[in-house]
């Protein structure tokens, strides 16, 4: 493998972190925005050109003990900085209501009370829009009488390890959703039904018995209410933009296309973030056929699972750049996998092309 491709992967990955952090001070933010979407797209797409052959499954527990291992050990190089940062922020619900709504759920449901509540202590009541596994692992942190954010870095490390868990992913954020689709498909494509049957079936379980039957069941509205609060807030982000000049909240920042659409797309708040909204369920269908017809036509070059990943990366990026409200720390996830197509692109072109004689198992 070439050096200089090491280097520009490696070096590819750190101008989007870079971008997500700081970006607007290089780029300004009406650039940033399109600086970190060519970024971003930059590592599906080269981690599709990488991938030379279908490969074989991984199978073994000892890859998979040293893939936990290298995950974990990620996050955890990152322990001594996370608590020096810990100690400079010892409030953070003084700076985002996300930590108070987490408290605010896992306290009702302790008291045997439904969680999803609008929050009756904050001036602008949130209503919370968190799913189960967002919130119920907190009862770790008071469990060992810890900062809780330790439980969110100890989770984060966990998922870096663990692979191919669509169950606790779904419990934590729907965003997912917009994927499964397109897994469903490639799984039942290659898959012996059996397994499709199997995979599905645990997971609306594990759904039904953590989300369905304790809260949604209770109040049937608590998902609607939920993106109702958030469509909300995202109205009046949009309604207050011009009023501030151009410098309020995530507009600010640059990180996502929200501020050109609301240019360009005419009418008041309401109706702006409804188009919004439209533009970014077209895409999300648009990354589905895209990712079935690019299979279909390439299917011999890749593992249906190496096209579900990079489907995964490209549902999540532009579902995050077409939002019509998006907060910098979300972009955790994306960079997070950014690094897993980092090594994956890696590995790839370390590979050499399978002789004539050597026989790939999809």
């Amino acid at each position: 493998m070439k050096k200089r491709a090491i280097y520009i992967v490696i070096i590819l990955h750190i101008l989007q972190c870079y971008t997500v952090a700081d970006g607007k001070t290089l780029f300004g933010r009406d650039g940033t925005p399109f600086v970190l979407f060519f970024l971003s797209l930059c590592f599906p797409i080269w981690f599709l050109k990488s991938c030379k052959s279908p490969g074989k499954e991984p199978k073994s527990a000892i890859n998979k003990t040293w893939g936990f291992i290298a995950g974990v050990a990620g996050i955890g190089i990152l322990v001594p900085s996370l608590s020096k940062m810990f100690s400079e922020f010892p409030d953070p619900g003084s700076y985002s209501d996300v930590i108070p709504q987490l408290d605010f759920m896992f306290t009702r449901f302790q008291q045997g009370l439904q969680p999803y509540e609008a929050l009756p202590q904050l001036g602008w009541h949130p209503y919370p829009v968190y799913m189960t596994m967002h919130w119920l692992p907190l009862g770790i942190g008071y469990a060992l009488h810890i900062d809780i954010r330790w439980v969110r870095i100890l989770l984060l490390a966990l998922a870096s390890g663990l692979w191919g868990r669509i169950i606790l992913c779904l419990l934590s954020r729907y965003t997912m959703i917009f994927w499964l689709p397109l897994f469903a498909i490639l799984l039942w494509m290659n898959k012996p039904p059996k397994v499709s049957v199997a995979v599905w079936a645990s997971t609306a379980i594990a759904v039904i018995l953590l989300y369905v039957v304790p809260f949604l069941a209770k109040d049937p509205q608590t998902l609607t209410k939920g993106i109702a609060y958030h469509n909300h807030c995202a109205i009046a982000e949009w309604d207050l933009f011009d009023k501030k000049a151009g410098n309020f909240g995530t507009f600010a920042g640059g990180i996502y296309f929200a501020p050109y659409e609301w240019k360009l797309i005419p009418g008041d708040a309401e109706h702006k973030v409804f188009v919004s909204r439209s533009i970014q369920a077209v895409l999300m269908i648009g990354v589905v056929a895209w990712g079935l017809w690019y299979y279909r036509k390439n299917k011999k070059r890749f593992n249906f699972y190496d096209m579900s990943l990079a489907g995964l990366y490209l549902t999540v990026l532009f579902f995050y750049m077409f939002s019509p409200l998006l907060y910098k720390y979300y972009y955790i996830v994306l960079l997070c996998m950014s690094a897993v197509l980092t090594g994956k692109i890696l590995m790839n072109n370390n590979q050499q092309k399978p002789g004539k004689n050597e026989i790939n198992t999809p």
